[in-house]
């Protein structure tokens, strides 16, 4: 991720010259943005029409071949054959030259032929519409990455924009704080010391905002990028951070799983059914298969270009059915067979290796969840302490009984305490979609 962000960060000083358009989007948005958008969707589409396009391939073969030929030839020399033949006078056998055809010779035809039974062929064809099937379920698995992916982006760009805006309330706290030390410094209630340290505070969150002011650049740019949107391009983020309620998270329910739902079985049961098909056409591969053909051929030769009056023309015809028996292949088919039934084994143990791991996963996640709101609830309540100990502590130092050391402590803490709430905020909201990934349930809640 960090080298992306760098990437990304090189990108950004040289998109000024490009032409730019402004888009203001909440997530829903940007998540449809992507799956219209996204290369690696747009790739997954072309998938499914050349699948598609093999299906019609396949179905071609099926369908009557016909083929018409013309051939037009000019012979330079004749062919000659030495036979035997009697000499009119004597009788007796002598070798004598004979030149054979004429001197240009042209025919045209035409060829058709029809599958009539073959099992293979109509087994194959059901595959390959599977096998589109197959290819609609890549593209589903190829959009549920892209929506995890700009959903995470766009919940790491909220919260460095929300980090940022933290510095500004604790930047203006610090400023207010600074003018009203000031007032009593220029009264003589306080030491120039006091005004210093304030000051340093100040400088180091100015240092702070301008190193999230750039955070949010990159984040936004790598929510962009997740998006297929282009680099120059305006991105607004019209939403917050979701609120987290830790009175009613129902995590049994969170932790069943409908195992039909995830991609992985879908494709599996796919994967399944094409080996099915695989086998089964082995087996009708022992079957006879027929094919019928005809042809028709007009011939014509002569001693002049398309001047056959003194020769003719004459033409052929056939028509017939061509009948192939498998009888022994040396096992091969057979082999073939075991070898698909195997496969097909394996694909049951990849279901179970595929449930069992997503148990495990569901586990992990939930507890992850349930400590990410643990954290929550706590990084909650230390800020409310820390903005009540900055308040009775601001008041001592007003009442000349407390420090300005404790003073700017104080401030620390509620900066701290503050960017660890939103650090556990973040945490939950990617605990809560890694269970959506595993439910299976991502495409369904951000998808079309």
């Amino acid at each position: 991720m960090y080298k992306i962000l760098y990437f990304l960060g090189l990108l950004i000083p040289f998109s000024s010259f490009a032409q730019s358009s402004d888009h203001a989007f909440n997530i829903a948005q940007c998540v449809k943005y992507a799956l219209d958008n996204q290369y690696s969707i747009k790739n997954a589409r072309f998938d499914e029409y050349i699948a598609q396009q093999q299906v019609n391939n396949i179905t071609g073969a099926g369908l009557p071949q016909v083929n018409a030929s013309v051939n037009l030839q000019g012979n330079i020399q004749l062919p000659k054959f030495i036979l035997s033949l009697p000499n009119p006078q004597t009788g007796e056998l002598v070798a004598s030259k004979i030149t054979a055809g004429q001197p240009f010779q042209h025919n045209a035809g035409i060829n058709v032929g029809q599958l009539v039974f073959d099992g293979t062929f109509f087994l194959g064809l059901q595959a390959a519409k599977e096998f589109v099937n197959l290819s609609k379920v890549m593209t589903e698995r190829t959009e549920i990455e892209a929506i995890n992916n700009v959903v995470t982006a766009y919940y790491t760009a909220l919260t460095a924009k929300e980090g940022g805006a933290l510095i500004d309330l604790n930047l203006a706290r610090l400023e207010k704080m600074y003018k009203d030390t000031d007032a009593m410094y220029r009264n003589g209630l306080v030491e120039k010391i006091d005004l210093d340290r304030i000051q340093i505070s100040i400088n180091n969150l100015k240092t702070e905002k301008q190193k999230f002011e750039r955070m949010v650049a990159l984040t936004v740019a790598l929510l962009k990028f997740q998006m297929a949107m282009p680099i120059e391009d305006k991105l607004i983020l019209t939403e917050k951070l979701p609120e987290i309620n830790v009175q009613n998270a129902d995590f049994d329910n969170l932790a069943k799983i409908d195992f039909s739902k995830r991609i992985e079985s879908k494709l599996l049961d796919k994967q399944a059914l094409l080996e099915d098909y695989n086998r089964r056409r082995y087996v009708v591969s022992y079957y006879p298969s027929v094919y019928a053909f005809g042809y028709y051929q007009f011939n014509m030769q002569g001693k002049q270009v398309f001047n056959f009056e003194e020769t003719g023309t004459f033409s052929q015809s056939a028509a017939g059915l061509q009948i192939n028996i498998p009888i022994f292949d040396g096992l091969r088919t057979n082999a073939k067979i075991q070898e698909s039934k195997m496969n097909s084994e394996k694909i049951k143990v990849s279901r179970q290796m595929l449930e069992r791991g997503l148990q495990m996963e569901m586990e992990n996640a939930i507890a992850t969840l349930k400590n990410s709101r643990d954290n929550y609830q706590i990084q909650t309540e230390n800020v409310e302490l820390a903005k009540s100990v900055f308040a009775k502590t601001q008041l001592k130092y007003k009442e000349g009984v407390g420090s300005s050391l404790e003073v700017n402590n104080a401030e620390i803490a509620i900066k701290e305490a503050e960017r660890n709430r939103l650090t556990a905020q973040l945490e939950y909201l990617t605990a809560e979609l890694k269970v959506q990934v595993i439910k299976g349930e991502l495409r369904e809640k951000y998808g079309r």
